[in-house]
């Protein structure tokens, strides 16, 4: 498928070889990951948080490493999502973004993304997954897990109705069929958005 500030304030008292949660003032999640010798202890801080203009480089950067998985977005793109996106996150590994989700809702109708604009024909109150990039370096460590649970508690809070995503068919990406589909999504439709050689899945989750 195709702002602004957290920090890691707040967070628990550590504890020696574990791995604490806790939600700062900005409303990150912030996860501590303690790693400790005699001396000294290594404290390693991860975090999910909102995107800030800082970030951009590095999303970009994330983004294009992810194609075709995920659409093409330059900086002019990304300054559209910027000012749409009411749900824009990072994961920030000790102090790198690794990763990212951006989310929309039927209220980002300047969008003309025609997966978007397929999903807003069919539900007035809905939260729409634009895409998830997550940077070699941060796979396989459930980060994708968690983005969607905080879009998906998020879009609770807002009241929509349905959280929507599409996947690609051509050319497939099995792994992200299987994601979507362990997390309670349903394909509903095959599209092609940009002609022939692009097939997608729709996919839906109802929430109300």
């Amino acid at each position: 498928p195709r702002e602004r500030r957290g920090s890691a304030e707040g967070a628990p008292r550590e504890r020696r070889g574990s791995a604490e949660g806790a939600t700062d003032r900005f409303g990150s999640l912030v996860i501590l990951q303690t790693l400790h010798s005699r001396t000294p202890t290594l404290r390693l801080i991860t975090m999910i948080r909102e995107y800030k203009t800082d970030d951009a480089d590095k999303v970009l950067a994330i983004n294009a490493a992810c194609v075709p998985e995920v659409g093409t977005m330059n900086a002019n793109k990304l300054a559209l999502f910027v000012e749409l996106s009411p749900f824009f996150k990072v994961i920030e590994l000790d102090a790198r973004v690794v990763g990212f989700l951006i989310g929309l809702t039927e209220l980002s109708t300047q969008y003309t993304s025609p997966n978007y604009v397929w999903f807003s024909k069919r539900h007035e109150r809905f939260a729409y997954i634009d895409r998830i990039a997550i940077a070699e370096e941060g796979r396989g460590q459930g980060w994708g897990q968690k983005l969607y649970n905080e879009f998906e508690s998020w879009a609770r809070d807002q009241n929509k109705q349905v959280l929507a995503a599409e996947v690609n068919t051509i050319p497939d990406n099995p792994p992200s069929h299987r994601f979507h589909q362990a997390f309670g999504f349903v394909d509903v439709k095959r599209t092609y958005p940009y002609g022939p050689k692009e097939e997608v899945a729709m996919y839906e989750k109802v929430l109300a």
